[in-house]
Parts: structure tokens; C-alpha cells; sequence
């Protein structure tokens, strides 16, 4: 019978440089030792006495805002501004 497949999220650095992962719950409490590794491994390990599979998933990281997208609002708030200061000069 082939192992069962469990999947793991890990950070990019911890995929890096390897990381001791650990599990409790059900009764178990487990580390599970995670090599420097890539997204979709397959990491041998013991969980109560049998062998499992750690599926290597590697967590995305959030997206960086737009740096234009500031400058135009920062640009669309001066111009708002000195416009409002003209409006009330008049």
C-alpha cells in the first residue's frame, strides 16, 4: 500500500534552508524535519509509527502594491489641492 500524501505550506526561506515543522493533534505530537526543498516534493516521514509523504507546498507571497498607483494619487492630490486653493481665491 503506498503512503499516505500529506501536504505541507512552508515559506519560501524555511523551502530554502529547511525547517522542523511542529504537529499536534489527534493524540499526536510530532517535528517533522523538512530539507532545504521545492514546491511539489515529496518528503519521507514517520507519523505514528507509519510512513507518510509530505507534499511540498510552497505559500505565495502577497503581491507588492503598484508603486505608479501612488505617485498618481500623490500627483491627483496636489492637483486636487491647488485647485481647491484657486476655487477659493476667486
Amino acid at each position: 500500500m503506498a503512503p499516505k500524501v500529506i501536504p505541507i505550506t512552508i515559506t519560501a526561506e524555511q523551502a530554502a534552508t529547511g525547517v522542523d515543522l511542529p504537529v499536534q493533534g489527534s493524540g499526536i505530537d510530532a517535528t517533522f524535519q523538512i530539507p532545504p526543498c521545492r514546491e511539489g516534493d515529496l518528503i519521507p516521514a514517520y507519523l505514528a509509527g507509519n510512513e507518510v509523504r509530505l507534499r511540498i507546498v510552497i505559500v505565495k507571497e502577497r503581491s507588492r502594491p503598484n508603486p505608479a498607483i501612488g505617485r498618481f494619487l500623490g500627483a491627483f492630490a496636489v492637483i486636487a489641492a491647488a485647485a481647491g486653493v484657486i476655487v477659493v481665491q476667486r
